[in-house]
């Protein structure tokens, strides 16, 4: 099985990579979703979303880094893309997520740290977490690449872009990974219309440069998920 191996700085903006590792994802915007699309449910949409925002909690809990914190998160949309949630012991789903996140990173395992045993969720045992991690890194391509939105915001970024700009434009791309967005859209659109969002808040279009309209998509869905209640 490859895992994520470290990235030259020939391949790191590739604008054919996407977060979700099939290209057909890519198919509609959010509020645009058919009835043959899971997370048209919004019930649904929000269970998911739930232990979306756990995985940020328990990250920020045990100091993770964002990037692990965003590949569990991923993992997550994907896996209940083709799953329902009720099957499954959410405890033991967040604990493999972050466990492949782990390992797609080629960092510590978080096996030890994932969730607070204080909880009051019994944790999985070894053999039930095992087959949780390996569902999920089953449905994962290796040989393609996971790429990060944040790798790309340069791109589209004046001299005149401030470091809060850039912070701001990062906790939008944060922000994706606890919607499907990260799954519709590549990780290159996803920074362009974070720094063009980022810009528009703080009233300063002149300091991005976009590349293309292709990011207007991803735009509308982030208004789309923010509006949800």
């Amino acid at each position: 099985m490859q895992m994520l191996q470290s990235t030259s700085r020939e391949d790191t903006f590739d604008p054919n990579a996407t977060g979700s590792h099939e290209e057909f994802w890519v198919f509609s915007q959010v509020s645009q979703w058919g009835s043959n699309w899971v997370y048209s449910d919004y019930d649904y949409l929000r269970k998911v979303r739930s232990i979306a925002c756990i995985i940020r909690q328990t990250g920020l809990k045990n100091k993770h880094s964002p990037r692990m914190v965003h590949y569990a998160q991923m993992l997550i949309w994907r896996f209940y893309l083709k799953e329902k949630v009720e099957n499954y012991s959410e405890t033991e789903i967040i604990d493999a997520a972050l466990e492949s996140a782990a390992h797609l990173l080629e960092t510590h395992s978080a096996r030890d740290t994932s969730r607070d045993p204080s909880g009051g969720q019994a944790r999985a045992t070894n053999s039930d977490q095992f087959k949780q991690h390996f569902r999920l890194v089953r449905s994962l391509d290796f040989n393609i690449r996971i790429k990060h939105p944040s790798e790309y915001i340069p791109l589209f970024t004046s001299s005149q872009f401030t470091s809060r700009l850039y912070q701001l434009a990062e906790c939008i791309i944060s922000d994706s990974f606890i919607s499907p967005c990260c799954l519709l859209h590549p990780p290159i659109r996803v920074a362009e219309g974070a720094v063009i969002m980022a810009a528009g808040m703080m009233n300063q279009p002149g300091v991005v440069t976009p590349k293309s309209a292709k990011s207007i998509s991803f735009i509308k869905d982030m208004k789309f998920y923010y509006n949800l209640k």
